[in-house]
């Protein structure tokens, strides 16, 4: 039957469109996720919040660009009220402008918040008649002073310039612009001012007798002018007329407000005739000077622009003529300097990781001191019921704690605002993934014939680039191929096995894996140890691990203690002398004197061939002359005699060099250790 949806072309261009968006859709990593923020602002075509139009047929063009993933859609309002819903492309188009003035404002929306533009108001260019259409007759004496009221001013958008001129009947195509001098001068309201009056001031040119004069408000935007308050002037001839001293007619009204940034006029009127002159000066201070400071109008205004806050104080304006003995009249005219809204701190758009807290700052100066509303996704903060949101007493700090990428993707709004304007800000906040490690490296012990392998990996959000960079005891390693180096695994590698020292050098190191993100670092440690730690025997100087090494020091220890008793014990042993057979070849009978000496259960030892004492007599041994030699030191004594200790050593004072000894089986076995020098040889 065939594919019913491919029937007609249209059905097929459907078919075709829908899957383009879903191949579209799947390209879109559903992990990278950001809310919205504007690029571009309406205000910045027109370089102001407020724009004026003139022109019913007239388009005004409203840029709005943002950015965004996945990309956001636009939403206008105006006064409030939603217009219009775009999908590609912000910009919107004002039609209908006279019915369509009001404040418009952009919000570009996504799936994880709302970004708001600055508003900017359209306001349709204006100015109407006066309301005031009468002529009123002024008569005066020359050289008298005089003021013509601009009555019935037209409203204007924007305000209007006042000019006076005079003409010869309403209507008059052809006017001549009065021009201000040091005589005529024009104040803030729009009035005429006369120091004096002149006949001249009676004519419109030398054919009229009298002319009529006209206040005209002019709007420089539409460049369009109306005139109205029409006097009739009438000047007489006064032939007393004589010079008047000076006098303040107006001035600004005191105290005036200057705006930072912004232009200061002050101005003063003075009459009088002749024409007095006026003059400034800063009370208490000095005047700021040239470039900032300017006198026009005759010297009747002082400007100051730009205005900075050391401005403010007491402007005094000091007017004379040199009548009265030149006396003259003072103003004074109190400044205070004040300022709109304006950034100290914006808040900035701001990426932080699960868990953690994320701030935004917003802090303005201004005077009066601006206040501050915060609002989330263009909603008031204090209609949102969480209390991980918090703002500090002052104002100026947004928190948000315990952050979840689950629902914590927003864009937050700030405005300042005074009595003379505001500034607004608008920053998101982007959750990521914290960035973990996967396998850390672990602590390692020097083998001279292993290569060591420090292993690390990890990860992080799918929107951040990750590196891995490693440190030796806090410093970066500098790689070298052949020693350590870091693999296409990110793993650190020691090559020790092909060093001359087997990797000592770096041996008992710590090495710290660290993982760079765009939202900081992370590290993990590993130690390298020699095989016995630092300042011992390492790895390569012995294939054995340290505690074996312990061991066999300690063995060899005990081996060398031993032999030195050893040798200690041979060096004092004792030697064998053959009493009983030496006593009897001497003629004594050791057993009888033995008994009649007191030991009187004395008897004669069994043979005992095995047995041996340890300085046994035995009559096997053969002197040699060197033992002789060792008795001789003993001299004559009397023999057969016993010490008071029982020693026997009648045989000591006899020949020495009888040296020859002969087998005897009764042998006396007792063994008597020499004695190093007898004191007494008297038993």
């Amino acid at each position: 039957m065939g594919c019913n949806l491919c029937n007609t072309p249209v059905q097929f261009a459907t078919l075709f469109l829908a899957l383009l968006v879903l191949a579209q859709t799947q390209d879109i990593d559903p992990s990278l996720r950001r809310p919205p923020s504007i690029e571009v602002q309406p205000t910045e075509k027109w370089g102001q919040k407020h724009i004026y139009t003139y022109s019913q047929n007239l388009q005004i063009e409203l840029p709005c660009s943002a950015s965004g993933t996945p990309k956001p859609e636009y939403i206008w309002k105006k006064d409030g009220v939603e217009i219009a819903r775009l999908k590609d492309d912000g910009k919107y188009l004002v039609t209908q402008l006279r019915e369509n003035n009001g404040r418009y404002q952009c919000f570009a929306e996504n799936l994880y918040g709302t970004a708001l533009s600055d508003s900017i108001e359209l306001v349709v260019a204006d100015i109407g008649p006066f309301s005031d259409d009468q002529t009123i007759r002024k008569t005066v004496k020359e050289g008298e002073p005089l003021k013509l009221h601009c009555n019935g001013l037209p409203a204007s958008v924007p305000d209007p310039k006042i000019t006076w001129a005079v003409s010869k009947e309403r209507g008059d195509t052809s006017p001549i612009t009065i021009q201000v001098d040091n005589r005529l001068s024009i104040d803030d309201e729009g009035a005429l001012h006369f120091a004096y009056t002149t006949m001249s001031d009676n004519k419109f040119n030398d054919q009229m007798e009298r002319g009529l004069y006209t206040c005209n408000a002019y709007n420089g935007f539409l460049l369009a002018s109306y005139g109205g308050s029409f006097h009739e002037l009438t000047v007489n001839i006064n032939a007393a007329a004589v010079d008047t001293p000076a006098k303040m007619e107006w001035s600004t009204p005191s105290p005036v407000t200057a705006l930072v940034t912004k232009e200061l006029v002050i101005k003063c009127i003075c009459i009088g005739k002749p024409s007095p002159s006026v003059s400034w000066e800063r009370v208490g201070s000095r005047l700021p000077g040239a470039p900032r400071q300017l006198v026009r109008d005759s010297g009747r205004e002082l400007v100051i622009s730009p205005v900075q806050d050391d401005d403010e104080g007491e402007y005094r304006c000091r007017c004379t003529n040199g009548v009265n003995g030149g006396s003259a009249q003072e103003r004074t005219i109190m400044v205070n300097v004040e300022s709109a809204a304006q950034w100290v701190i914006q808040p900035l758009n701001k990426n932080a990781t699960e868990a953690k807290a994320a701030s935004f700052i917003c802090r303005g100066s201004g005077e009066p001191v601006p206040t501050i509303q915060w609002l989330k996704n263009g909603q008031p903060i204090e209609a949102i019921n969480d209390k991980r949101v918090t703002v500090s007493p002052d104002g100026t700090n947004l928190t948000i704690a315990d952050l979840k990428k689950a629902t914590d993707l927003m864009v937050v709004q700030c405005n300042i605002s005074n009595i003379h304007g505001y500034a607004f800000g608008d920053a998101y906040l982007n959750v990521l993934e914290p960035t973990v490690f996967v396998l850390q490296p672990t602590n390692v012990q020097l083998d001279p014939e292993t290569d060591v392998i420090f292993k690390c990996q990890a990860k992080t959000d799918p929107s951040l680039r990750i590196t891995i960079d490693w440190l030796r005891d806090g410093e970066l390693i500098v790689y070298k191929q052949d020693q350590i180096f870091k693999n296409d695994e990110n793993s650190l590698v020691i090559m020790t096995s092909q060093m001359d020292d087997k990797g000592a050098k770096y041996a008992d190191s710590t090495y710290t894996c660290q993982a760079q993100t765009a939202m900081g670092a992370e590290q993990a440690n590993a130690r390298l140890e020699s095989i016995i730690g630092p300042g011992g025997v390492t790895g390569a100087s012995t294939g054995f691990p340290w505690y074996i090494i312990v061991i066999v020091a300690v063995i060899l220890l005990i081996i060398i203690i031993f032999l030195i008793c050893c040798c200690c014990l041979r060096n004092n042993k004792g030697d064998s002398y053959p009493v009983d057979r030496n006593e009897r070849k001497a003629g004594h009978d050791p057993e009888k004197e033995m008994a009649d000496s007191g030991f009187h259960d004395y008897t004669r030892p069994e043979d005992q061939p095995g047995a041996r004492s340890r300085a046994s007599i035995s009559s096997s041994i053969k002197y040699d002359s060197e033992e002789d030699e060792e008795l001789d030191q003993y001299g004559d004594i009397d023999t057969g005699k016993f010490n008071e200790d029982g020693s026997f050593i009648g045989l000591y004072g006899q020949d020495k060099k009888k040296k020859k000894r002969r087998d005897d089986d009764n042998t006396y076995d007792n063994s008597v250790m020499l004695p190093p020098a007898p004191a007494d040889t008297t038993v």
